[in-house]
């Protein structure tokens, strides 16, 4: 993966590698359906993993979209195939880079490497959300079965970024000056 020079869109979707073509998405239904974002019980909540993948990709919002080169294994299962890793990037006001990268292959960690064209960072902080099971889930009677956590399974040296992502992941990475 490199992740290279700006794109001149400011717009971010779930996506943002198609900012180019979609302006606007956004979920219909987000409390107690399919695929929920919240489940609410009496005075209770839940915040669901789908919650905490769009809280963490929230750093792309108004944010300019990175070009990013990438080249992974296919996961494959049964017939299908599909890339192994999703991943996007993109700057802030801020100058911050935000790196969002999913591990698709629910067997197995990747490694991967990203020369960092450009700046130089002097600070890199990750978040990471995974769970031991790849059918575990938020409910009220274990509402934190899947949460976010600190990450530091990278390393950045020489502008070299190395990711060691967990199997069926979600890690974004933040480099700053």
């Amino acid at each position: 993966m490199v992740i290279y020079q700006e794109n001149t869109n400011p717009f971010f979707i779930h996506d943002n590698n198609h900012a180019d073509r979609v302006k606007v998405a956004n979920l219909a239904q987000i409390v107690n359906v399919l695929q929920s974002v919240i489940l609410t019980k009496d005075d209770k909540m839940v915040l669901t993993p789908t919650y905490h993948v769009f809280r963490m990709f929230r750093v792309h919002q108004e944010a300019k979209v990175l070009n990013i080169d990438l080249k992974c294994e296919e996961y494959v299962n049964g017939t299908r195939r599909i890339p192994s890793v999703s991943a996007s990037a993109s700057v802030d006001k801020e100058g911050k880079v935000h790196i969002s990268i999913a591990n698709l292959n629910p067997n197995k960690p990747l490694t991967l490497s990203a020369p960092i064209v450009g700046e130089a960072f002097k600070k890199i902080s990750g978040e990471v959300l995974t769970a031991a099971e790849m059918n575990a889930y938020n409910s009220f009677e274990a509402p934190e079965a899947v949460k976010p956590a600190s990450f530091n399974g990278f390393s950045y040296k020489d502008g070299l970024l190395t990711v060691n992502m967990p199997a069926k992941s979600v890690v974004v990475i933040e480099l700053s000056k």
